[in-house]
């Protein structure tokens, strides 16, 4: 499965369940980082202020995996899935179209977004105090196949992303995401400190691939646009099923 990575206000690697392994996680800052930092084709990730951004041993690490939220909630509509990410997700976010929008669709939102504090977690999970987001792919994978074991694909999967996440923690500080070496770091990480997490989710998930089984949580082939990624995994959370 390809990488996918968008250069501005996106920084991102999805992930992949074969080839290499798990590296990194689609990722983008907050509304409000996004707004401050003026249109995402001017985001420089190479100038970006953040915290110093260096990988820590994770010996003592243990992968804390919440549930994935219900299947087929049937709280949102197509064209809601599609206006959220628009509006509060994509670029640099206008915040009062966003609330708007919430406000609006209160109820598909609530089903969209969820926090990595919560015992259940949707499409969306934002992380480190709301400073970025992940889209929630191996909790897809978890729901779909009704498999939380942890010798599961989507547990694996999720425990060897957050070995990573762990590992380049310094990379976001304060609120901020220091975006290309937060990027860079869990690539590396993927191939060293995580290189036992990243085995135990290979050999979870096989050849998962788009089109074979279980693979229905991916993004198409050959996309490099987190929408993609979203508009596969919203729905089979927040759709009708």
């Amino acid at each position: 499965m390809p990488s996918v990575v968008v250069i501005g206000a996106l920084v991102a690697g999805l992930v992949a369940c074969s080839g290499g392994g798990p590296e990194e996680s689609v990722f983008a800052p907050a509304p409000e980082r996004q707004a401050e930092s003026g249109p995402a084709a001017s985001f420089d990730p190479g100038a970006t202020q953040g915290p110093k951004c260096e990988m820590a041993a994770v010996d003592a690490f243990k992968p804390a995996v919440a549930k994935p939220a219900k299947l087929a909630q049937n709280a949102c509509s197509a064209a809601e899935l599609s206006g959220f990410f628009d509006a509060c997700l994509a670029g640099a976010v206008d915040q009062r179209k966003c609330d708007d929008f919430k406000a609006a669709h209160g109820k598909c939102a609530a089903c969209v977004e969820s926090t990595e504090a919560d015992a259940q977690q949707g499409p969306i999970v934002w992380r480190a105090n709301r400073a970025y987001f992940t889209v929630n792919i191996p909790g897809c994978i978890a729901a779909v196949a009704n498999d939380m074991a942890p010798t599961g694909c989507g547990y694996a999967y999720e425990a060897a992303l957050q070995c990573q996440r762990a590992a380049c923690s310094s990379c976001i500080g304060g609120g901020t995401v220091s975006f290309q070496p937060f990027s860079d770091c869990q690539k590396s990480a993927a191939g060293s400190v995580c290189k036992s997490a990243v085995s135990e989710q290979l050999s979870a998930c096989g050849n998962i691939k788009v089109g074979a089984p279980g693979g229905d949580c991916l993004p198409p082939s050959g996309s490099s646009a987190p929408k993609d990624a979203y508009l596969v995994v919203a729905p089979k959370f927040c759709g009708p099923g």
